[in-house]
């Protein structure tokens, strides 16, 4: 097995049977245990609050017949009349069919006030249907008593278990046709488009992609369409890769005429060429300085790293002044879009740190590996935090994901040499064929030609490394194909970096910029205000 790669299924092992549900099936018990478990909780809450509302409403009950009781009792003359009171309400409750009422009457000593009747004397059952109300008598010992009722609940009991079945029961057939619902749903748009595209996916396994094609043509859910597109395309950029693999590999024991733009004859530099290209520098410079001397914050902050990142990075990229590239590059983000460029610098600091052993280590393998190609030069390099983010930007990986912080640019003498070199890096490292462009046998609308291709180091780490003859990395920086020119464009074409608040703010300070401009007496404006006619 490779290393740093996962193990490969094994057919033969016994699945579990946790493996073995499909996702339909996880997804409707999922959604179902959470409806349950929602539904189940509101449900019961609510029948809690239904049972104790009437349980106080028959308490309420009870206290409305004992008010008319405790008016006569206060009123009585004698404790006979008490006596004779408590027994005829005692009498009506029965004939009016509250066979299991229960009365006792208590006065401030504690003391039972009754006929000594065996339900009198009992000791007061627990029981959860009751309610008192004072008596206020002299007749009564402290002259205060209390007057309690309370009604043997053994019938709400029961009936307060058959509404919890009924609950439970309840709940079940809700459960359960949402469960059966949500089978059906699932069957239908998720577990039989998933089948069909996991048939397809094996189809073009086999080199068919009719079934990718009639899905990501057809009616199904925009998700199927463009993961059935995806895969497509990722079966397409595979044969394409093994393809150019196997081309490369059999270019490399012949000599090969690749196929190079023919560019008009470029007329050599003269005095004046040399001059403006140190003013176009100088007045870089310049600008690099004011702006990391200005406050991030600031209107002209803005309006100055905006026209930086849009137009004066590639600039110095046209005159090879690469560091000068990286600071202005650096410097226009720095105020564009702090927050993120901290943690860009944070990230490659904690990716740098102790790399410079590393990088030797690997320039010298690289070096050892190339040892058979005659005249091969070995050039190294380490992405700016600039230019991790207009990486970000244009693949749309996330920060962790950049591939090609570190890299390696090998220059040979001849297009089979490159071939060549391209055989020696993949015997050295470990190959990436997802990342693998020969831009030599096809090349850029541009013109550009080169071999780019993805490996990693023996600790996992990945590598960039392109493989050019030296008149293609001639025609790379200065030629018709050169990398400033569709930085150039590109860069034009894209919003300096930030939300839509930071670039509303970057347009106010070049509005801001303006009016101070046309409010200056136009004469007086120097070098540093005005850049040199090429910039323009």
């Amino acid at each position: 097995m490779i290393p740093g790669m996962p193990p490969r299924h094994d057919p033969d092992a016994r699945p579990r049977l946790a493996d073995q549900i499909g996702l339909g099936l996880r997804m409707s018990l999922w959604t179902a245990l959470v409806v349950t478990l929602v539904l189940g909780s509101v449900s019961y809450l609510q029948q809690r609050w239904e049972i104790a509302r009437e349980l106080e409403d028959r308490e309420a009950f009870l206290k409305g017949l004992l008010e008319p009781l405790v008016t006569n009792l206060e009123e009585a003359r004698d404790r006979a009349q008490v006596r004779a009171l408590l027994d005829d309400f005692r009498q009506a409750s029965l004939q009016e069919g509250f066979t299991d009422l229960q009365l006792e009457l208590r006065d401030g000593a504690g003391l039972v006030v009754g006929p000594g009747l065996p339900w009198y004397e009992a000791e007061r059952p627990r029981v959860r249907m009751h309610t008192q109300l004072p008596v206020y008598s002299p007749l009564l010992v402290g002259g205060n008593g209390t007057l309690a009722a309370w009604q043997d609940d053994a019938r709400f009991a029961a009936a307060v278990a058959r509404r919890w079945r009924f609950f439970g029961v309840n709940l079940a057939l809700v459960v359960a046709s949402i469960l059966a619902s949500l089978l059906v749903a699932e069957h239908f748009l998720v577990t039989r488009p998933l089948r069909g595209l996991l048939r397809a996916a094996r189809l073009a396994g086999r080199g068919h992609y009719g079934g990718l094609e009639r899905i990501a043509e057809g009616g199904r859910a925009p998700e199927w369409r463009a993961l059935a597109s995806q895969l497509q395309d990722l079966g397409r950029e595979l044969e394409d890769t093994v393809r150019r693999l196997m081309e490369a590999e059999r270019r490399g024991g012949t000599e090969v005429a690749s196929p190079s733009p023919v560019e008009a004859p470029r007329p050599g530099p003269g005095p004046e060429h040399g001059l403006r290209r140190e003013l176009v520098r100088r007045f870089l410079q310049e600008r690099l300085k004011a702006l990391e001397a200005s406050e991030p914050g600031s209107l002209e902050a803005h309006r100055l790293a905006g026209e930086i990142w849009t137009r004066d990075v590639a600039e110095a990229e046209r005159l090879g002044e690469m560091e000068l590239r990286a600071r202005l590059d650096d410097a226009a983000l720095r105020v564009l879009e702090p927050e993120l460029f901290r943690r860009v610098r944070a990230f490659l600091s904690a990716r740098s740190e102790g790399r410079e052993a590393w990088l030797a280590a690997q320039e010298k393998r690289l070096r050892s590996a190339l040892a058979g190609v005659a005249g091969a030069e070995v050039l190294g390099r380490v992405k700016h935090a600039a230019g991790v983010y207009r990486k970000m930007q244009s693949t749309g990986l996330p920060l962790e994901g950049i591939p090609d912080v570190f890299g390696f640019r090998v220059l040979v003498p001849s297009t089979g040499d490159c071939y060549r070199a391209l055989a020696a890096v993949h015997a050295a490292f470990q190959p990436e064929p997802l990342r693998f462009k020969d831009y030599i046998a096809e090349p850029k609308a541009n013109g550009y030609q080169s071999l780019h291709t993805g490996v990693r180091a023996a600790d996992g780490q990945p590598i960039e490394v392109q493989v050019r003859t030296f008149e293609m990395h001639r025609r790379a920086e200065l030629g018709r194909a050169a990398h400033w020119q569709y930085k150039l464009a590109q860069t034009e074409a894209t919003p300096p970096p930030g939300g839509p608040w930071s670039r509303a703010w970057t347009r106010l300070a070049r509005l801001a910029g303006r009016l101070v401009g046309r409010g200056a007496a136009e004469p007086q404006a120097d070098a540093e205000s005005n850049p040199p006619e090429s910039l323009n």
